[in-house]
């Protein structure tokens, strides 16, 4: 924002919105590896330095190269969207900045060649993934799921002070499974691109930036329209993009990050232009109305679930060194990785939460509930099952596991002790 505005305090306030954007606040509670976003706006520096000729190409292909690396280290699905969208905003560019067209060729050039650099320095994580790529099948429904209702570029959800924690019932209209599906943008940001773009629609930057930005938001609602978290008939354009490689899987809430930032940097542009023409109260109103509308919900804080039976050297001292265990409760939203870590990695972990349930695994019903709620356990030969082809020696039940599911192992007729606060049910060999 500072290099496009050249004003520190529209800097501080696009940087502002892009940080506490409702993206940013949905993966602090989603996807923590989502919620780093830095490299994309510092990719986005590097063009812009390009073409202002900041940077050369060895330059230029160095920093990108090393970026994009980084990007594909922390989200692939983040990455391959930048390829993606970077080369509707290429297209849009050459077709709205004839001035610039030169520099767009040479920018594409410099992509081509930094495309070697890139493969080069992830080439192991690719070359294992393209060759695994059967290990990962995720449920085809999640690109209609995860997207972003119309409603919800005015109206709050709860991940919002205004809509969660305050006013809960503005976010009521969204269905009741609302996780990091919040594109919020609000009226105060939404009038002040009303404002920037208002008269400047005939000059080329504003129209491309238009253009990008209503691409962006339209992608973002998915292949068909969510609407107040009513599922519509209506098709939209990403339904043809997705069909392309590697992006039947994306989820278009996640295209909020690239909203967020196209979003911060016009309010900053307004910002500077504003102050610049010297209408600093109407500067301080809209700017302030705009950094309230996307203060995050609060959330009341959660004490670690710390176990006794789990403390370093204790799960040696009685089940003996690296047992295999199943933990309950588990789950997404389960402690077992933290008791996990908490022992000092001293056991192996026959299910947990790393993730959608790799493929292989999905036959196993059992493994699917894993992953939901920690297994139910209303079919105790499904766990069996689970249970002998995993090699698990004991079933933990920790603190916090429901006292139904307590009572379910118990009519497993595995023997069973109490040692600390769990409860250790011994996994017979299979008759």
């Amino acid at each position: 924002c500072l290099k496009i505005t050249q004003s520190p305090l529209a800097a501080l306030f696009g940087g502002y919105l892009f940080g506490f954007s409702t993206y940013e606040m949905a993966q602090e509670t989603a996807a923590l590896n989502l919620n780093f976003s830095a490299f994309i706006p510092a990719l986005l520096l590097v063009i812009v330095m390009r073409l202002r000729d900041e940077l050369s190409r060895r330059q230029v292909v160095l920093l990108a190269g090393l970026i994009l690396a980084a990007q594909f280290f922390i989200s692939i699905e983040i990455f391959a969207l930048v390829f993606v969208f970077g080369g509707f905003a290429w297209l849009f560019a050459v077709l709205y900045l004839a001035e610039q067209r030169a520099k767009l060729r040479r920018l594409f050039m410099d992509a081509l060649i930094a495309a070697p650099l890139v493969t080069i320095l992830v080439s192991p994580f690719l070359i294992s993934m393209l060759t695994h790529l059967s290990y990962v099948h995720l449920p085809e429904v999640w690109p209609y799921y995860f997207t972003i209702d119309f409603l919800n570029i005015f109206l709050p959800g709860h991940i919002n002070l205004i809509g969660g924690s305050w006013f809960p019932w503005l976010s009521k209209h969204y269905f009741d499974d609302f996780q990091e599906q919040d594109g919020y943008i609000g009226l105060p940001l939404l009038i002040i691109l009303g404002l920037f773009f208002w008269k400047n629609i005939e000059v080329g930057l504003p129209r491309l930036l238009l253009v990008m930005l209503t691409t962006l938001i339209l992608f973002s609602f998915g292949p068909r329209l969510w609407v107040g978290g009513v599922y519509t008939n209506l098709g939209l354009p990403w339904g043809l993009i997705m069909k392309l490689p590697l992006l039947s899987s994306a989820l278009p809430c996640r295209f909020s990050l690239f909203v967020s930032l196209l979003v911060a940097l016009i309010a900053a542009m307004w910002m500077a232009r504003t102050l610049r023409a010297k209408q600093q109260t109407l500067a301080v109103i809209l700017g302030l109305l705009a950094c309230i509308s996307l203060l995050p919900s609060y959330h009341s804080w959660m004490s670690q679930p710390k176990s006794r039976f789990f403390q370093p050297g204790r799960v040696q001292e009685v089940l003996g060194n690296h047992p295999r265990l199943m933990i309950f409760p588990t789950g997404i939203n389960g402690p077992s990785s933290f008791w996990q870590a908490e022992s000092n990695f001293s056991f192996i972990e026959t299910g947990g939460y790393l993730g959608f349930t790799p493929a292989a695994m999905q036959s196993y019903p059992a493994a699917g509930q894993y992953y939901e709620v920690g297994m139910k356990t209303d079919n105790l030969s499904d766990l069996k099952v689970f249970c002998y082809d995993m090699h698990t020696q004991y079933i933990v039940a920790g603190p916090g596991t429901p006292s139904q599911m307590l009572s379910a192992l118990v009519n497993t007729g595995w023997p069973m002790r109490k040692i600390d606060d769990v409860t250790i049910f011994t996994v017979l060999p299979k008759s």
